[in-house]
């Protein structure tokens, strides 16, 4: 079931809000593609909600880069990150539920290859979140360095979010 906003509700006493109906959830299933146009599997899937609690929704894709996700009915950053040994970018889309999907499906461009250390007082720092972002500010990518500080990311140099 889906979450219900009620508004502009004044309580200056005991109240009664009726029956209220919970609305289900719509469910977003698709596929993720390569540039070709081959499914690309093992593929993370994330949406977060843009209003209401800011939930995150999470799958992956399977062999054939179908997924299926039941989400909130609201505006969503969408999260596609392929599998490292993919070559691909992540890629951002900002839509609701019933506006990510074209035709189906989800395309992921080729990405180039942004790799570093991660170091503080020349020590490499395990663990660390990178954004890669260009100058609007707009993201591209996040990653993680690995227990060496060493971190690889793949993005799209046409359009980040």
């Amino acid at each position: 079931m889906g979450p219900t906003v009620i508004r502009d509700v004044v309580i200056d006493g005991d109240a009664d809000l009726g029956v209220l109906t919970v609305p289900s959830r719509p469910v977003v299933q698709g596929t993720v593609i390569g540039p070709s146009g081959s499914p690309i599997g093992d593929t993370l899937v994330r949406a977060e909600e843009n209003s209401l609690y800011g939930f995150v929704y999470e799958t992956t894709t399977n062999e054939d880069g179908l997924f299926v996700l039941p989400v909130a009915d609201v505006d969503m950053t969408w999260t596609f990150e392929p599998p490292a040994d993919a070559e691909l970018a992540t890629t951002f889309v900002d839509a609701g539920p019933s506006d990510v999907l074209v035709d189906g499906r989800v395309e992921i461009a080729h990405g180039e290859r942004i790799t570093g250390t991660v170091t503080w007082r020349g020590e490499p720092v395990p663990y660390a979140v990178v954004d890669v972002r260009d100058a609007e500010d707009r993201l591209f990518a996040t990653a993680s360095s690995d227990a060496d500080g060493v971190f690889e990311v793949r993005v799209d140099v046409t359009g980040g979010r």
